[in-house]
């Protein structure tokens, strides 16, 4: 049922129930589809080998942490000499 037709059936203000319904888990409501680790991990390779610093990968997939980009390049081969070069410094929040 729609926002407006619930708001009317349920006597609520039609912001509130909008909002409820914006926030749900209701499939037809959620605004991104679920993760796919591999086209993560292709594009984290490609950037790297590209130069990117391993903050701007995090960030381009969307916030992922850093450990899971560290670990998705070890799995692809990348070297741990070549990984280390590019932390981002301690005071980063990754």
């Amino acid at each position: 049922m729609p926002p407006g037709k619930v708001a009317l059936v349920c006597r609520l203000p039609l912001e509130k129930v909008q909002e409820l319904y914006d926030n749900s888990y209701n499939p037809r409501c959620r605004r991104f589809a679920n993760r796919n680790s591999f086209q993560d991990a292709k594009l984290a390779l490609t950037m790297f080998h590209q130069g990117e610093s391993l903050a701007d990968i995090c960030d381009a997939l969307g916030g992922l942490h850093l450990y899971t980009v560290v670990m998705s390049l070890r799995q692809n081969g990348v070297a741990e000499s070549a990984i280390e070069q590019r932390f981002p410094l301690k005071a980063t929040p990754y």
